[in-house]
């Protein structure tokens, strides 16, 4: 019988195996939203999905290596997630223009309907009553997380953050076609972003440096800014940056939701807080 070490190094060069293996098909096949790349990575994916927090605690322990792997995949998945979302937006803007201001999502299956039920938490531990402007890091061509708190708050302005130019006018042309003028999306780097004027902030899930966006949150929102991050778990830390690791000690995390399967990932609820204090000033004077 192998023991923790040999059976974290057997699961690990068959990850290895499996990542090579993603990574031919991705060179024949990455643009293809339905070709043999995106059918491997999403196999890939739902069996990741089954790896609990604990085997992956003892894959890393046993084998630390196996974190090698982030920068290989991180890209991957990031355009795994990509294509799916922009296969959503052609399916909505071949259909009638919305005359409602409301998205579509809430009523429909699959990948979107997934996306937007997974912050649905949200609404339970974030205040929205007060809040004047909702900002999201990174929120891609179809900016789901925005959509829903636009149908289930009435904050005047939602502002979507992205830095791929594709990606924001893939998003302009479904919030054009769903009629939802509070939403504006704006191309910035969320490390460069003023949060001044933030009451609520959402940082996605693929957004990069995650701890440099955090930094950026607290050094220019207000005290008691509610933030909102999407944290990989368990094997979903080889696909994303986990914030956890180097969370800046602004924040204190006052709750998390639930784990979504399919996305590997979870929110991590914080509040900004006044900055610590310096060993300078914690020193008596005289």
């Amino acid at each position: 019988m192998m023991g923790p070490a040999e059976v974290a190094e057997s699961l690990a060069e068959r990850l290895e195996g499996t990542v090579c293996r993603l990574e031919d098909l991705f060179a024949e096949s990455a643009g293809i939203p339905d070709g043999p790349w995106a059918a491997a990575m999403g196999e890939f994916v739902r069996l990741a999905g089954t790896v609990t927090a604990e085997r992956w605690q003892h894959l890393v322990e046993g084998w630390p290596a196996v974190l090698d792997l982030r920068s290989r995949l991180r890209p991957m998945y990031g355009h795994y997630l990509r294509m799916q979302e922009l296969t959503e937006v052609s399916s909505v803007l071949r259909g009638a223009a919305s005359a409602t201001g409301h998205s579509p999502f809430e009523a429909t299956a699959g990948f979107a309907r997934s996306a937007y039920d997974r912050v649905q938490e949200m609404f339970l531990q974030i205040d929205f009553r007060q809040c004047r402007r909702f900002v999201m890091v990174g929120c891609g061509p179809l900016p789901v997380t925005i959509l829903h708190v636009a149908d289930c708050t009435a904050v005047p302005e939602l502002v979507g953050l992205d830095i791929d130019d594709d990606a924001l006018r893939v998003a302009e042309r479904l919030l054009v076609h769903l009629g939802l003028g509070r939403i504006r999306t704006v191309r910035r780097d969320g490390v460069s972003h003023d949060f001044s004027d933030a009451g609520v902030v959402y940082v996605a899930n693929m957004t990069s440096p995650k701890a440099g966006v955090l930094r950026r949150i607290a050094d220019t929102a207000p005290q008691g800014t509610q933030v909102i991050v999407r944290d990989p778990v368990a094997m979903g830390n080889l696909l994303a940056e986990n914030s956890a690791e180097e969370l800046d000690p602004r924040f204190c995390v006052v709750g998390e939701g639930r784990c979504a399967a399919q996305f590997l990932s979870k929110d991590r609820y914080l509040r900004l807080q006044a900055a610590p204090a310096t060993a300078a000033s914690q020193t008596p004077a005289g």
